[in-house]
């Protein structure tokens, strides 16, 4: 799986401590029943779906995010609550169907931070879970998101509307 400079086992831990959060247990490996067992409740996102969409993420900690997917490999990430900040980030789809996508940090810090976040589908609807750690040294958290799909049309306040384009 190719994840942008983050290693499988990186990914696998953001995607063990969804699945932790989703159903109460933590699998230690993709083998352990757990682990499959939760995944099918997920389905893969398709390419097509992705490029050109904006998706809305919504952490438990930093706040709220519009991404623009590009067909390129790159998105435009800007805050909500400030949509004049945007920066540009980097996106693979796994071969699971994973959305993995990594944004430098929105932070005060003098050393460019790195957010790694894997983004998995819900079977029905338009509400998706992701979460999202850093390599910072010295915080090991892994945040949680809900990630909805909005699709290729959107309009915030202060920002004109903008269609996604394949």
């Amino acid at each position: 799986m190719k994840t942008l400079g983050s290693s499988k086992m990186d990914s696998f831990r953001r995607l063990q401590r969804l699945c932790e959060l989703e159903t109460g247990r933590r699998p230690d490996s993709i083998e352990e029943p757990a682990y499959p067992a939760w995944m099918a409740t997920k389905r893969p996102f398709s390419r097509d779906e992705v490029v050109g969409a904006y998706m809305l993420k919504l952490g438990e900690l930093c706040g709220g995010y519009l991404v623009q997917f590009h067909g390129n490999g790159t998105a435009t990430e800007r805050n909500m609550f400030q949509p004049g900040k945007s920066w540009t980030c980097q996106w693979v789809l796994g071969e699971d169907g994973v959305v993995h996508l990594v944004c430098p940090a929105e932070n005060d810090r003098k050393e460019p931070v790195k957010c790694s976040l894997d983004i998995v589908a819900s079977l029905t609807g338009t509400v998706h879970a992701g979460c999202e750690d850093t390599d910072e040294p010295d915080n090991s958290v892994i945040e949680h998101f809900k990630v909805f799909y909005l699709g290729p049309r959107v309009s915030l306040p202060g920002v004109e509307e903008t269609t996604g384009t394949p």
